[in-house]
């Protein structure tokens, strides 16, 4: 019998989406989302320093991260209101996610 085993990336992600989904449901909170794509295309020519660790690789990096924004006002109570604000990065090449909150 073979066992398969998710990474904790894929569980992180699954985490997110329900959390967001369940802010989207709650009555007092109207939740807008939007996303950003940052991609970073690095074209790097010439002869790397020589030795056991080139100061550079010649060739194309590609880099960059999606980002899923999600905004709510919570309370609002005549000029006074609250808002919350979560955003959830993950890298286009690696699997290092990270959550910022203001």
């Amino acid at each position: 019998m073979t066992s398969t085993t998710q990474s904790p990336f894929f569980n992180i992600r699954l985490v997110a989406l329900a959390a967001a989904f369940a802010a989207a449901g709650a009555a007092q909170a109207g939740v807008a989302f939007d996303a950003n794509l940052e991609l970073d295309i690095t074209n790097r020519s010439g002869k790397a320093t020589e030795g056991p660790a080139p100061a550079f690789q010649s060739g194309v990096n590609t880099g960059g991260r999606v980002e899923l924004n999600a905004n709510a006002e919570l309370v609002k109570n005549g000029d006074n209101y609250v808002t919350a604000r979560g955003t959830l990065i993950v890298p286009v090449n690696g699997d290092k996610v990270t959550i910022d909150d203001a």
